[in-house]
């Protein structure tokens, strides 16, 4: 917190907080950000509110006649103690909390997956897969999707027969779905030796039971969706600027977003690129 405050008082910020921006409107060439408690006349506007800001929350049909949380209100295995859980969805926050849930005690752990998944390791003898991810991102998909599934089949067993195909284009699959590459610690081995089990997408809620893409059904005590977040900018800036797939809005002058986007070289790292860009474009702004 002390290093927050310093950092402030030497570039001379001023956080309001517990302030929200509620709508961002364009009038005679400024623009307007009304908040929750005041609207703020300026140049230059930027959205940092990130992608995974609103929790995504399908609405299946039926109802479930027991707990059913988002992934972002999971906090640990305490509440899933015995108890046969279904987590819904094949992400990075799905496939951790299923093997937290297998690792803390649930009596039996179950994943839906609609859309197979490409998963790599977190590192291959010491190499981190992130800076793949670094050196590869520039590149076409029709180069990139025989890649991955060479380094796929290089460092992940064949999980076809526990419900987890390879995907055919991993990289246009990423491109097509915003779902990053699944970073591996632990779920691989969950898989395989059955202590997580893969059944197929969801299609409905019906009392106690969980219809599933293939008519099966299941029953599980409770449910967890790990079903992804979405940015939710259509209320703030939807009647000013177009909202394209995944709800990624386009930028305009004098109106710019930061680390609202789905990188495969990493949020951190792209962020901090984009961030350094943006700021030349603010002052040429500001300049004009």
């Amino acid at each position: 917190m002390q290093y927050l405050v310093q950092y402030a008082g030497h570039h001379n910020l001023k956080p309001r907080f517990r302030v929200e921006a509620t709508r961002i409107d364009h009038d005679d060439g400024h623009w307007r950000v009304r908040t929750s408690v005041d609207t703020i006349p300026t140049r230059v506007v930027v959205v940092a509110s990130g992608y995974t800001r609103v929790p995504h929350r399908p609405r299946w049909p039926g109802a479930f006649d027991g707990p059913l949380v988002h992934s972002a209100e999971y906090r640990n295995t305490r509440p899933y103690l015995g108890q046969d859980v279904l987590v819904v969805g094949a992400g990075n926050s799905g496939t951790e909390i299923a093997v937290d849930l297998a690792e803390g005690g649930a009596g039996r752990v179950r994943i839906a997956v609609r859309t197979p998944p490409n998963i790599l390791r977190r590192d291959t003898k010491g190499f981190p897969t992130q800076l793949v991810g670094l050196a590869f991102q520039p590149m076409p998909a029709q180069l990139l999707d025989p890649m991955f599934r060479l380094l796929r089949k290089a460092t992940i067993p064949d999980l076809s027969a526990r419900g987890l195909p390879t995907p055919s284009a991993p990289f246009s699959q990423f491109r097509r779905t915003a779902t990053v590459p699944i970073i591996d610690v632990g779920f691989i081995d969950a898989v395989r030796s059955g202590v997580i089990e893969v059944v197929p997408g969801v299609e409905a809620l019906d009392g106690r039971a969980v219809v599933l893409a293939d008519g099966s059904r299941v029953h599980p005590d409770a449910i967890v969706a790990a079903t992804g977040y979405h940015p939710g900018l259509e209320s703030l800036v939807g009647h000013v600027t177009a909202i394209g797939g995944h709800g990624i809005p386009s930028p305009q002058p004098g109106l710019h977003f930061l680390g609202i986007g789905i990188p495969l070289a990493g949020l951190l790292h792209q962020v901090g690129k984009d961030a350094r860009e943006m700021a030349g474009d603010v002052a040429r702004e500001r300049r004009r």
